[in-house]
């Protein structure tokens, strides 16, 4: 599967609920949500660096993506890690992380 990061340039829905290729993704339904929500997130609060999106989250803000702790949280974005829908970079210094958002070139 590749992955591209998301652009000023991509023409992409700003109410995007659902895209399709998220069908295809080989992961369990929380992992779905999860990258729906912070793709949403995303293009209403998101920022771009180099022209790629991105959100700054730390794990405690994005229990507001309806999960339940902070290791079910973690345990999705190593998910969305592994098939490359997002990338984080830490900040380090207390500083919250940036999530790069990616998605599937069509």
């Amino acid at each position: 599967m590749n992955c591209k990061y998301i652009t000023k340039n991509d023409e992409l829905c700003a109410n995007l609920v659902y895209p399709p290729y998220v069908d295809s993704l080989s992961v369990g339904i929380r992992t779905k949500e999860t990258y729906i929500a912070l793709l949403n997130k995303a293009l209403c609060e998101g920022t771009y660096e180099n022209e790629k999106l991105y959100i700054s989250a730390s794990i405690s803000s994005l229990k507001e993506l309806h999960m339940k702790s902070d290791s079910s949280i973690k345990r999705t974005l190593l998910e969305l890690e592994k098939v490359g829908l997002i990338e984080r970079k830490r900040q380090g210094g207390g500083k919250v992380n940036k999530i790069f958002i990616k998605k599937i070139e069509e």
